[in-house]
């Protein structure tokens, strides 16, 4: 059906009609398929991504989970691939910090080590973002599980510090395993992942009113996986050194079992197939009324894939230099530094510790999914602002409590909130540029946001080391008020709420 105008304004009262992507009318269409309640469309000016248009009246369920339901196979082996992932990193999450003293460091040198393994994660980022479409998609998320494998294995088996081990260069060998490897001090997403994972989601969303609740359901599906993996973390290492193992000993099991989760990546990535990967673009000609398709072909280079066009420029630069300063922020109080931080002022167990971590993680989890219903009621950028400012005013007010009871519920309250931003985040990157952009995007605010992260662990160890560990929180609440305050008038003196 050529030259075919689809207007959404012409919906029955019976059909709601929700049209993928900003456009109000799609040129040279043609029907590919259909199902119950959608019209499968290809359109020659649609990068070759599909375009569904779905006809349903029927109503929302638990906080819209249907939304999950109508993505096709490839989305939910990532939505599989996001549980088993942040599952590892909340193991790991409880004891990194403390597994590098027990080897030997200085808090100081720990938080050398998190910044650079951050800094190799941005790297590693560019370069799978920048290439993930050319190279493909699926290839990239399995390299990025086998260096995550490689990791969790070295780092298990690597021996402990002594002043010589510094000069000798064994400290050099950790942070090359740090920096190769993709290793979460935080219990939150870090490296290539997130970025090819939500590209291919998002341009499988067939309704652009599903963004919200499908990344609000990804996200809670991670916060869970972490909760759980925190759990586990200080339940295992707790059991460990009540039967006389030592607590290096410990960490060490809970570095393998990191190591071995990233197999269960490996072969979930595996099932992808091809519908997972970026079409090329066509060009298309008309001779002699027939249709002569003749792939593009163009010299490439290796980050050619971050190039982005002039009017998405702008936003993009505006929103990471925010992004970055939120992630700052974030990275003073990274879980490995939590963990730590309880255990030298209140003298708490590791058990304690992975519980409390557990309690963030699932308060952060039913937060992240909240956020889908707040957002249709004062939109994406206030649902960001407006939960993520009271969430910092409780962050800046832990180490004021008198005592461990009250820093907990003060951290606890303060996580039940402070993700609602997350999913109103994602869906706002995903939908300000256009497919052909969008992982790349997505990379771009997620590398400079691990940047911002990457810096917050030198601040902490320095300052955790001269005895002013409570300041942390102090500078981290008031830089993430800053940032609130910013993003809100950013939004208000441009076109990005409009966007």
């Amino acid at each position: 059906m050529a030259n075919t105008g689809i207007n959404a304004a012409n919906a029955t009262a019976a059909d709601t009609t929700a049209i993928a992507g900003t456009a109000t009318a799609i040129e040279n269409t043609t029907i590919t398929g259909t199902t119950n309640n959608s019209v499968q469309l290809t359109s020659a000016e649609s990068n070759a991504e599909s375009v569904t248009i779905i006809t349903s009246s029927k109503k929302s369920y638990f906080f819209d989970i249907e939304a999950v339901f109508r993505l096709p196979a490839e989305s939910k082996v990532l939505f599989l691939s996001r549980f088993v992932r942040m599952f590892a990193y909340g193991i790991i999450s409880v004891t990194l910090v403390l597994y590098l003293t027990e080897l030997n460091l200085t808090t100081e040198q720990a938080g050398l080590f998190l910044t650079l393994s951050l800094i190799g994660d941005v790297l590693l980022s560019l370069l799978v973002t920048s290439n993930a479409d050319y190279y493909g998609r699926k290839l990239m998320l399995i390299i990025g599980s086998v260096l995550m494998l490689g990791a969790g294995i070295t780092f298990g088996l690597f021996p402990s510090f002594d002043q010589n081990n510094f000069s000798s260069g064994l400290f050099v060998l950790l942070i090359i395993i740090g920096i190769l490897g993709v290793i979460s001090p935080s219990g939150n997403e870090v490296g290539p992942f997130t970025a090819v994972e939500q590209s291919i989601i998002t341009s499988q969303i067939a309704n652009s009113v599903d963004r919200t609740p499908v990344f609000a359901w990804y996200g809670l599906i991670g916060s869970l996986a972490s909760a759980i993996g925190s759990a586990i973390a200080g339940v295992s290492v707790t059991s460990l050194t009540n039967n006389g193992t030592s607590y290096l000993n410990a960490y060490r099991v809970v570095a393998a079992i990191y190591g071995a989760v990233a197999v269960l990546l490996i072969v979930n990535f595996a099932f992808l197939s091809r519908g997972v990967e970026m079409q090329p673009k066509i060009e298309v000609q008309l001779e002699s009324e027939e249709l002569q398709a003749k792939p593009t072909v163009k010299k490439r280079r290796f980050l050619d894939g971050l190039k982005l066009k002039p009017e998405s420029r702008g936003i993009v630069i505006r929103i990471s230099l925010l992004f970055t300063l939120d992630a700052f922020a974030g990275g003073l109080v990274q879980a490995s530094f939590l963990s730590l931080y309880f255990s030298e002022k209140f003298g708490v167990s590791d058990s304690y510790l992975g519980g409390m971590l557990f309690g963030t993680n699932i308060l952060a989890a039913f937060s992240s999914l909240a956020a889908s219903f707040v957002v249709k009621k004062v939109g994406l950028i206030n649902t960001m602002v407006f939960t993520h400012l009271p969430s910092n005013v409780l962050l800046l007010l832990v180490p004021f409590m008198p005592n461990l009871t009250w820093a907990t519920v003060m951290l606890l309250a303060r996580f039940s909130i402070s993700q609602m931003d997350t999913a109103p985040r994602n869906a706002f990157v995903a939908g300000v540029v256009e497919a052909d952009e969008r992982t790349a995007v997505i990379g771009v605010t997620t590398i400079v946001r691990t940047i911002g992260l990457a810096l917050g662990p030198l601040l902490t160890g320095y300052l955790a080391q001269i005895g002013h560990f409570d300041n942390v929180f102090i500078i981290s609440g008031a830089l993430k008020i800053v940032y609130d305050i910013l993003l809100l008038l950013s939004a208000r003196q441009t076109d990005m709420a409009r966007k």
